[in-house]
This record gives C-alpha cells, sequence and structure tokens, in this order.
C-alpha cells in the first residue's frame, strides 16, 4: 500500500513536470553535483553531516507540504530531497562529524519544525520548515564570509540561484507554497555567492601583478 501511493506520487510529479520544471530539475542536480565534487576535492570544507543531515528531513517534510498545498516549488525540493540525502552521505565518508553550537541549533529547530507541524497544519509546515533552514543558513555565512572558497562551491551556489530563481517566477500567483523556500533560498544564496566572487576577483587581481 505504501509502495503504490509512492509510485503515484512520483507519477503525479512526472506527469505535470513542465518544459520549464525540467531546467530547474536539471540546473539544481547540477548544483548538487558541483557541491559534492567540491567536497570530495576540499575534504568537506566548511560543510558538515549533521546540518545536512536535518536538512535532508526538512527538505523531506517541505516535500510534503508543499506536496499537500499544491505548491508549485514540489520539482526544486524534490531535488533537493535526492541532492542533500548525497551530500549527507558524502560528508559522512569524509567524516565531517563536528558537533557543536550550530548543529544542536539545526536539531532544536528541526524538532520545533516537526511539532509545530504535526500539531497544526501543512502551511505552518513549510513556513517553519524554511525557517529552521535559513537560520543555521545564516549563521554558517558568516564563517563563509570569514574564510570563503571560490571553485566548485561558487559554481554550485551560482546554480542553486538561478534554480530558486526560475521557481520563484514561474507561478503567477504568490503565495507560501509556491515561492516561499524559493525566495528566501534564493536570498541566502545571494548572501553565500558574495564572498566566494569577491574572493575569485582578489586571486585574480593578485595573479596579474
Amino acid at each position: 500500500m505504501e509502495k503504490t501511493i509512492k509510485n503515484k506520487f512520483m507519477l503525479e510529479i512526472i506527469e505535470k513536470m513542465t518544459s520549464i520544471d525540467l531546467i530547474i530539475l536539471l540546473v539544481t542536480l547540477s548544483a548538487y553535483l558541483a557541491l559534492i565534487i567540491g567536497i570530495f576535492k576540499n575534504n568537506g570544507k566548511g560543510q558538515n553531516f549533521y546540518i545536512w543531515a536535518m536538512w535532508f528531513l526538512l527538505d523531506v517534510i517541505l516535500l510534503k507540504t508543499t506536496y499537500n498545498e499544491h505548491g508549485t516549488s514540489v520539482i526544486l525540493i524534490s531535488v533537493c530531497v535526492v541532492g542533500s540525502f548525497f551530500v549527507s552521505f558524502s560528508l559522512f565518508i569524509k567524516e565531517k562529524l563536528e558537533w557543536g553550537k550550530y548543529q544542536i541549533i539545526t536539531f532544536i529547530l528541526t524538532i520545533a519544525t516537526v511539532v509545530i507541524w504535526l500539531g497544526s497544519n501543512d502551511k505552518y509546515g513549510i513556513i517553519f520548515g524554511v525557517i529552521s533552514q535559513v537560520i543555521p543558513g545564516l549563521l554558517l555565512m558568516r564563517e563563509s564570509w570569514k574564510n570563503p572558497e571560490p571553485g566548485w562551491t561558487l559554481i554550485s551556489y551560482f546554480l542553486f540561484f538561478v534554480g530558486f530563481t526560475i521557481t520563484t517566477f514561474k507561478s503567477p500567483i504568490w503565495n507560501i507554497q509556491n515561492q516561499f523556500f524559493s525566495v528566501l533560498m534564493g536570498l541566502c544564496t545571494i548572501g553565500d555567492i558574495i564572498p566566494l566572487i569577491l574572493k575569485l576577483f582578489k586571486k585574480i587581481k593578485g595573479r596579474r601583478k
């Protein structure tokens, strides 16, 4: 029975997929691929298994709640579920298993999201699911500004931004289930991209001297 429901869910997503959705899927998959390549090349610098594992759980909640609310960002979030799983797996292999204040904050937010979602409705699940990803993202962004590492990370974040932007503007109806995830994650991605670009320009300028 459960397997039938999952198959129906996947078939419905595929059947409703448009050409724009296909672009979002390919761009976001490429973003995760670039991120994973960067993890193996840079030994997972700046990334953490526990945070990504909790983001994976939050992505699963966001997928279910957005699907239930008939949100247009389902394709993007579906890719995020798959991508965050493989990023988590990659970080586990690279033994990026540090546990500190950022991980504790993410854990508390994840538990709070589950409790609020189960105790209320899907829209609250979307709101708190996104906020629970954004807050740790903002905290980690400070570390990115201190020691940015362009390269595969910059490629990955740029592709994420493209995927978030296309998802944001593909629906004429602006509401929580359609744009809340893509808008907030897109804004966070801009904050992550800026120090990477500045560092890249600094490197290029240094080579010209």
